[in-house]
């Protein structure tokens, strides 16, 4: 019997080879967990007080790893979701390093152009940001999504503050500024960014801006507007209106609930409403009205979720505050009311 000889398909080797290198590639997706397990010890390291130069060093190799390979397997989505997970805990470099290696295969893609805009200046990638940014305005600002209008603000707002050599530059930048805010709200009408971005044009008139903001948080087009009501209970509590200020601090948190990019930082949202019902209280006592043991317990609570992550100079104004009111309370309430024992974080700041 003949025996059967297998003669070499080149075409057959040549895909085959084409699967093995398929199969050794790193997705972009892939590299977004990778880099997302790295960056959550290196966080972990960090609220110990030390660093993790293991992980450290794994995340850029990951990265270098992903942007040197002549293959890359990911979308222009993708590619946003890893360089918003390395941007968002402070990795602006690698963020570019991928935004070079993204925008190389989707040059016209007007967020990642957005995203080097709001990495790349802060690593100062000045002349790639102005290409980038040259790049953007060449294209119709009808097809720009928020990201354009708000990181382009951003940007050029930096530019203004720190790199105008001088007052023709300053004034250039201030102008251009205002250009996207009004143009954010022209092509964007049913987002509340455009409201914002030209309500804070006015920050040295107040008024002005509070009328605004009201714009927004009245235009039912609109819909959620947390952003446009933290900028106003900003206000408001600057000028000691703490009842107002605390409505538009719970509007801010209502509306939060259904923001998946971008919004509030709801944790100094929920200081920010201790602080008002803490005011209320001390007002509300020495006006002679009767205050409550709950009163005091919304205070705490507050302060116990704020606590999930917040910066040490507002963990320190917490602990001044809670260890003044626990004192106060005999006076304000004939008893002393203690921090409960289910509020952790509270309980631990202040022993």
């Amino acid at each position: 019997m003949a025996r059967k000889v297998l003669i070499p398909d080149p075409a057959a080797e040549e895909i085959r080879e084409e699967k093995k290198k398929t199969a050794a590639v790193l997705t972009v997706k892939q590299a977004t967990a990778i880099c997302q397990g790295y960056i959550f010890e290196i966080n972990r390291s960090q609220k110990y007080n030390e660093d993790n130069p293991v992980a450290r060093e794994a995340l850029y190799e990951t990265v270098a790893e992903l942007v040197a390979q002549q293959t890359q397997v990911g979308n222009s989505d993708q590619f946003h979701n890893l360089v918003a997970t390395l941007g968002g805990n402070g990795f602006d470099d690698l963020a570019c390093d991928v935004l070079d290696c993204a925008l190389a295969r989707f040059p016209m893609n007007v967020d990642l152009l957005a995203d080097y805009l709001i990495y790349g200046i802060d690593c100062q990638r000045l002349e790639q940001c102005a290409a980038h940014f040259a790049t953007l305005e060449s294209i119709e600002q009808s097809e720009w999504t928020w990201r354009c209008f708000a990181f382009g603000i951003v940007y050029t707002k930096q530019l203004r503050d720190d790199f105008a050599a001088t007052m023709e530059e300053r004034n250039g930048y201030r102008k251009k500024v205002a250009e996207l805010a009004r143009a954010y709200k022209k092509y964007l009408p049913y987002e509340e960014g455009g409201y914002r971005e030209a309500a804070k044009l006015m920050a040295k008139k107040p008024e002005v801006m509070l009328r605004q903001l009201n714009d927004a948080l009245s235009n039912e087009q609109i819909g959620s507007c947390p952003t446009c009501a933290f900028e106003k209970a900003q206000i408001l509590f600057k000028q000691k209106k703490y009842e107002e200020a605390l409505s538009a601090i719970n509007r801010s948190l209502d509306d939060s609930i259904n923001q998946t990019q971008g919004g509030v930082n709801e944790n100094y949202l929920l200081f920010m409403r201790g602080l008002c019902r803490y005011a209320l209280l001390l007002q509300a006592f020495r006006d002679g009205k009767p205050v409550q043991k709950e009163d005091v317990l919304a205070i705490y609570a507050d302060f116990n979720k704020a606590l999930r992550d917040l910066e040490e100079n507002y963990r320190a104004k917490i602990k001044i505050r809670t260890q003044s009111l626990v004192e106060d309370t005999p006076i304000i309430l004939g008893e002393k009311v203690y921090v409960p024992d289910d509020m952790e974080r509270l309980s631990d700041l202040i022993e």
